[in-house]
């Protein structure tokens, strides 16, 4: 309170004006003051309940999701080289298998090395994976027709290696891309596929605006340097398979005036000495152009200096022989002065003419070396001969000197490499007679051509066959590899609908089913199955042996020659057997008493119902139990069953039952007019779905989807077929062609044939195994290995362009890749209870039912997997569970609490709508069902879980023990949401969240449609149509919305559980609680801006009260000044008074 000096002194009126204002103004501002503050506390308080709401709910559900997915299920493994887990597609049973695993899948890897750092580049626009399997010697790829080729397009200007990685990876393409450091400034890419056999990974490396690609060279410094052209072909450099695939293209250098290149072949030549002075590299960009097209190479040549400067010229040269009769080369051809390239070295060739030109007169060569003694030489041309006699057996070492008329010598070391690894050439008379017909002669037998030709073949893995210089009558074959049935029929019951499947290794071929009659012969069923679309592409051919005849058998013919492994071959023909239903729902009538029967005709049998009992049949399920306990049924073709109230009835054996009557009658008891026997009237019923493949007669052949062995003399022979009809082949005519035998691409052995066509009967044989022999070796026969000449003033040639940095992997066609090969993708293979299994992930959920096997390691020999139901691990996480609902309910239940009367300890929420709907629902969710694990619903209190007075929940373990001992599966309805099917043939998935729980019938149709059906909790009226989409039936619509259904094997109809836990019911009803735009959020939201709006009313009262206090102490100012001045009259007046009086006095 502000102190009134002018009061305290008794100056003035004598009015304490301060204390007057500060008594008015607290009478004002007071009650307001504490009416706001009391809004804040209000809505302070409640902020931090429905805070601590928010966060216990937040606990419960981050709880809860730990422990979700309990199923009282216990696995074990011997080994830890095996993990076991539940996958909830299957209901689980105990079980024990053994295993023992030999090897365990492995991903492909590849890396590609050479770069300096994670920043290096590599010139690609795009990666094109192909996934497949590569033979043993990785010359072959066979694609995986089930894994379709992915292409990374890379952005321009961001190919560094760590970019191409991060792009790949981003692609999703199940390839990943890491980048490497293997040392300092050493990096290397690598990519890692799936895992598999089949899953290996070829790479095709597309270049940037014109695909370039880096190549490099090398040559010692001269005056004309050659870098030789691109070699066109399948093999070699990107630029050079490119212009293989695009000829008639034209060529240009650009980066380096020194040189110049050939337009029309690519060779690139110096026109000025080219030095090691000059710098070491010269970089130059090769370009092709074809049509719009252009494509380059930036090529990287090196050139070394000769530091000894002699005179003398070197080459080296090598001839790669296996055994021979005898050998003769030339050094040169032509005359000296226009000397050039004959068996040895170019630059031999061109020194000899070069020096000949520069002296005008011939030089001569001599011959010296170890082996010298067994060659003879012509000195003036270097025509050599080898004269020892005996075959040659041995390597060879000659040194051919040229010494040209001034004395300069070229001196040429010649190698002559013999190796039984070598290709080799041998020769084999044939005796032949021309009888005007055909004749197919084996190449692979040992018998018919000579012994080293029989020995190449044998150890040669992919042996192909091609004839050079051989008559038109003369050709190769591969003989088709053939599979042929044994005593096939196709049954003696043929019927409209049939349909036939012929299954051979991965190709599955179906007949149309058939028309009226049905199919009549076996070749109108191979001309069915020829008709399937997958058949164009097939790599085999079908017939019927027999043709239109009878008694045919079908035969498989594959299209290539050569081996094939035996194939797994199976012929059926597809039973499905008749079902009827009832049009509508059946209505058994409401005024059913006892003694009631009901009886069902089908065709000639009726089935009748014992009479009812106390209160009559009450229920279509009761009458039809009744119905199949009538002694006729154990005699009846059929079965019956209910299907969404209805009656429906499966044929036993499958095909057509003809015309068959069906009645369902109340036949005792009161007539109903609320029966209703849904069409079964006594008319010809249509069936639902037309019965099939009656089996009677019906026989394989012993196509029983087994491996097949394929036809004796038919198994991929190769093979040379002699048609005598050939002009070519007429008597009189000496023939002579080569058999070249390669391994697909390098050639092993040459086989140089000779006969004279005799008269006679068609007939060929050997008549001679001539062996090695006597080779004349043509021009550039050899191979220059190492020009190692050093004196820098004559032609040299650059070596061959090489790959350096290529992102290529394609051992097929460039067999240099195959040092990115970095570890081989494999399968897993492991025995399962002894029989022997392979999958391509260590991953494996088709073995036990509901569970996934996880392979981590190799085994030594059998382990043993297990799983049981463990009551004492249930109950303990059932306790876990009942302990966080209790925590749960009893936090609520404080914050709601409504107090006790004359206490102060109502909760803070107690006046909350909300809070106290939340509790009310979490109670109730104690004792809700929990449907989707079997035909009845769940509780938690069949558990042994009780509510208590208090609102707890309790655990009777004895009634826990007693049930979860009869039903270990239905604890799932606990913690463990899933979708299982009653058949394993069926396997089912769940998607998203707009699925609705309960039981679902799923149902496939003959024409490879589906459709799911609800049947419990509520039947839907109608079945939802699934859509067939990557092997997967899928339900877009209906409750089972999201459900995947895929088939193993044949598949078939079963019935599907789609299972909501009570624990993801409770997590449903709090995470949108907890959700930040839920209603708790949204009202502590609101609430701190009332706080914050009321802290604003508190301010804004203070100025109002302030400019009270102003105007109050203004006012009662002047009323003091007033006083004041009345009282100065007051004592004027008295002063006036008193002298007056004092006058008087006087």
């Amino acid at each position: 309170m502000t102190v009134d000096y002018l009061s305290a002194l008794n100056v003035g009126s004598g009015l304490n004006v301060t204390q007057i204002v500060d008594a008015i103004v607290d009478a004002e501002r007071v009650p307001q003051e504490n009416v706001i503050q009391k809004r804040i506390d209000d809505k302070t308080v409640s902020v931090s309940a429905l805070g601590q709401l928010k966060g216990d709910l937040t606990t419960l559900d981050k709880n809860l999701e730990a422990i979700d997915g309990k199923t009282g299920l216990v696995t074990t493994s011997s080994s830890s080289a095996v993990t076991i887990e539940e996958t909830g597609t299957f209901s689980v049973e105990p079980f024990e298998h053994q295993l023992n695993i030999s090897q365990i899948a492995e991903k492909h890897t590849l890396s590609f090395s050479g770069f300096t750092a994670a920043t290096s580049t590599a010139s690609v626009s795009s990666l094109s994976f192909d996934f497949g399997e590569w033979n043993t010697t990785r010359d072959t790829f066979t694609t995986n027709a089930s894994r379709s080729s992915q292409t990374v397009n890379i952005t321009a200007g961001q190919n560094s290696i760590a970019e191409i990685a991060s792009a790949v990876n981003a692609a999703n393409i199940d390839v990943e891309a890491s980048v490497i450091k293997l040392s300092e400034g050493a990096y290397a890419l690598s990519f890692t596929g799936p895992s598999g056999l089949d899953n290996q990974m070829r790479i095709n490396a597309t270049g940037t605006t014109d695909a370039v690609s880096d190549i490099t060279s090398s040559t010692v410094e001269g005056f004309e340097i050659t870098v030789p052209a691109p070699t066109p072909g399948t093999s070699g450099t990107d630029l050079e398979k490119y212009v293989n695939e695009h000829p008639g293209g034209t060529f240009s250098l650009t980066g380096n005036a020194n040189f110049s290149i050939d337009s029309s072949t690519g060779e690139i030549k110096s026109t000025a000495m080219i030095d090691f002075a000059g710098g070491s590299t010269r970089t130059m960009t090769r370009v092709y152009t074809q049509g719009g097209d252009t494509k380059s190479e930036v090529v990287t040549l090196t050139v070394t200096e000769d530091a000894s400067k002699t005179v003398i010229r070197q080459a080296q040269s090598e001839l790669d022989i296996h055994d021979l009769d005898g050998l003769s080369f030339t050094a040169i051809t032509n005359a000296q002065s226009s000397a050039a390239q004959a068996t040895l070295s170019e630059q031999l060739a061109t020194f000899v003419r070069e020096t000949r030109a520069i002296t005008g007169s011939d030089g001569a060569f001599s011959l010296t070396g170890a082996d010298a003694a067994d060659f003879t030489l012509v000195p003036a041309t270097g025509a050599i001969s080898y004269t020892a006699g005996g075959q040659i057996t041995t390597d060879k070492n000659l040194t051919l000197t040229y010494t040209a008329a001034n004395g300069d010598a070229f001196v040429e070391t010649i190698l002559i490499d013999h190796d039984t690894s070598h290709v080799s050439v041998h020769e084999s008379t044939l005796n032949a007679t021309n009888g005007g017909g055909q004749i197919v002669y084996d190449l692979g037998n040992n018998t018919n051509f000579s012994a080293r030709m029989q020995t190449v073949f044998n150890a040669t893995s992919s042996p192909q066959f091609s004839l050079s210089g051989a008559p038109s009558g003369v050709t190769v074959n591969h003989v088709e590899e053939t599979y042929t049935s044994s005593s096939v029929n196709i049954g003696s019951a043929p019927a409209t609908g049939d349909i036939y499947e012929l299954v051979i290794g991965s190709i599955t071929l179906q007949t149309a089913a058939a028309g009226a009659g049905g199919y009549s012969s076996l070749d109108d069923v191979v001309t069915a199955l020829q008709a399937d679309s997958d058949y164009a592409s097939a790599s085999f051919t079908i017939s019927d042996t027999n043709g239109a005849g009878a008694g045919g058998e079908i035969q498989i013919a594959y299209k290539t020659g050569g081996p094939v492994t035996d194939q797994i071959i199976s012929f059926s023909k597809i039973a499905i057997t008749e079902r009827y239903q009832s049009d509508a729902t059946i209505n058994i009538g409401t005024d059913n008493q006892i003694n009631d029967q009901f009886t069902l005709s089908v065709g000639g049998l009726s089935l009748t119902t014992a009479a009812a009992g106390a209160g009559g049949y009450t229920t279509l399920d009761d009458v039809v139990t009744a119905l199949k306990a009538d002694a006729n049924f154990a005699t009846a073709p059929f079965d019956i069953s209910t299907d969404s109230g209805r009656i429906r009835i499966d044929y036993n054996d499958p095909g057509d039952q003809g015309n068959v009557n069906i009645a369902f009658t109340k036949s005792v008891g009161n007539a109903d007019g609320n029966f209703d026997n849904g069409g079964f009237d006594g008319t010809v019923i249509t069936p639902s779905r037309d019965g099939i493949g009656d089996q009677t007669g019906f026989a394989n052949g012993g196509f029983n989807n087994t491996q097949q062995t394929a036809d004796v003399g038919l198994d991929g022979r190769y093979a040379l077929e002699f048609d005598f009809s050939d002009p070519s082949l007429a008597a009189g005519q000496t023939i002579n062609f080569d058999i070249n035998l390669s391994d697909g691409s390098t050639l092993q052995h040459t086989e140089q044939v000779s006969f004279t066509v005799g008269a006679g009967v068609d007939s060929v044989s050997r008549l001679a195994d001539n062996g090695p022999i006597n080779l004349s070796v043509e021009t550039a026969g050899f191979s220059v290995t190492n020009n190692t000449t050093t004196s820098p003033d004559y032609v040299n040639t650059a070596s061959a362009a090489t790959s350096s940095i290529s992102l290529n992997y394609d051992p097929s066609i460039r067999a240099a890749d195959s040092r990115h090969f970095a570890r081989a993708g494999v399968n897993a293979l492991f025995t399962f209870n002894g029989v022997s299994i392979i999958r391509e992930e260590n991953e494996i959920e088709d073995l036990v039912a509901g569970v996934k096997l996880t392979l981590s390691d190799t085994t030594s020999g059998e382990i043993t997997i297990g799983s049981s139901y463990d009551s004492e691990k249930a109950l303990t996480d059932l306790r876990g569970f009942v302990s966080e609902l209790n925590n749960m309910i009893e936090n609520l239940t404080a914050l709601t609490f409504r107090g006790t009367p004359g206490e102060d300890d109502t909760g803070p929420l107690a006046n909350d709508n909300l809070a106290k709907a939340y509790l009310r629902t979490l109670k109730s969710m104690t004792t809700r069902e929990i449907i989707g694990y079997g035909d009845s619903d769940l509780f938690l209190s069949n558990f042994g879980v009780m509510t208590e007075r208090d609102g707890s929940l309790s655990i009777n373990e004895t009634k826990f023990n007693e049930f979860f001992n009869e039903n270990p599966d239905a604890f799932s309805a606990i913690m463990n949401s899933r979708v299982t099917a009653t058949s394993n043939l069926v396997k089912p998935e769940l998607s998203g969240t707009a699925w609705e729980a309960g039981k679902y019938q799923f149902n496939i149709d003959p024409d490879d449609t589906a459709d799911v059906t609800k049947l419990l909790p509520i039947p839907e009226a109608t079945p939802t149509e699934m859509t067939l989409s990557n092997g997967k039936y899928l339900s877009t619509d209906g409750g089972a919305r999201g459900l995947a259904v895929t088939l193993l094997g044949g598949g078939q109809d079963t019935d599907i559980y789609i299972g909501k836990s009570l624990l993801d019911m409770i997590r449903d009803f709090a995470e949108p609680i907890i959700s930040s735009t839920s209603d708790i959020t949204t009202r502590i939201g609101n609430y701190n801006d009332d706080v914050a709006d009321y802290k604003i009313d508190l301010l804004e009262l203070k100025e109002r009260i302030e400019k009270s206090r102003e105007r109050y102490t203004k006012q009662f100012s002047d009323m003091n000044s007033a006083v004041t001045g009345f009282k100065k009259t007051e004592e004027l007046l008295t002063n006036f008074q008193e002298a007056w009086k004092a006058s008087l006095s006087r």
